[in-house]
């Protein structure tokens, strides 16, 4: 994104609106009972995740579920 138009880091919040399918919002609304977050943290959370996953992606690391003892169960791969 050309600098002029990157969003301005300086201000501490911004405000968005954001149109989900009813499903996805269901999802949502689920996981913010389920972990006891607001839908603001998780989206925030989600974005930090994604960001790291991201990053590890383009070095070349792969995203992997394991078992508590360490075996691998899935690889995680985030779409280009």
């Amino acid at each position: 994104m050309p600098a002029a138009l990157a969003p301005s880091v300086e201000q501490t919040e911004k405000r968005i609106n954001l149109v989900l399918p009813g499903k996805a919002y269901a999802e949502l609304y689920q996981l913010s009972k389920l972990t006891k977050r607001s839908i603001k943290d998780l989206v925030r959370l989600a974005l930090g995740l994604l960001k790291r996953a991201i990053e590890a992606q383009q070095r070349g690391e792969k995203l992997i579920i394991t078992t508590p003892e360490g075996q691998p169960l899935k690889e995680l791969i985030i779409p280009e």
